[in-house]
């Protein structure tokens, strides 16, 4: 009898420790999932240089901007200016953990189309306030009010 009460107090240690260790590593990976660390701008733009022809971007005339969206949340960006007088617009969103330098690579086809490029960083991101990624939920409606904002 007293071995069969041993047996269970350490199957129980061992099924709580193996709780709390699947309970520590899925806060990990929510908190990377969600909050994680992302480049700085300058870190973007130096991984951009590298990586991609940006030599356009210097000359082009820019225009910086911030949006208040739907939450009081401010959202920064820059609005590239086509070298031709356009009145095309085209929205560029960068990847998870970019900035809006993520968004060059696609610029130079756009102004080489006739389009004025407005890149800016989503939520969380680049010289946003720190928040947690909604994967869109947040992020559409932010994009939405950028729409209405031009």
């Amino acid at each position: 009898m007293i071995i069969k009460n041993i047996n269970i107090s350490i199957l129980a240690v061992i099924f709580i420790s193996i709780l709390i260790l699947f309970l520590a590593f899925v806060s990990m990976l929510g908190k990377n999932i969600f909050y994680g660390e992302g480049q700085s701008l300058e870190e973007s733009m130096e991984w951009q240089r590298e990586h991609y022809d940006t030599s356009f971007y210097n000359g082009l005339q820019k225009e910086e901007f911030t949006v208040t969206s739907y939450d009081s949340y401010v959202l920064h960006g820059e609005i590239l200016k086509n070298p031709t007088p356009s009145s095309k617009y085209v929205i560029i969103s960068h990847g998870y953990k970019d900035t809006r330098y993520g968004s060059l690579k696609y610029a130079s086809i756009y102004l080489s189309l006739g389009y004025n490029c407005i890149i800016y960083d989503l939520r969380g991101h680049g010289a946003n306030e720190s928040t947690f990624c909604s994967y869109s939920v947040r992020e559409g409606k932010d994009l939405a009010e950028i729409v209405h904002f031009f």
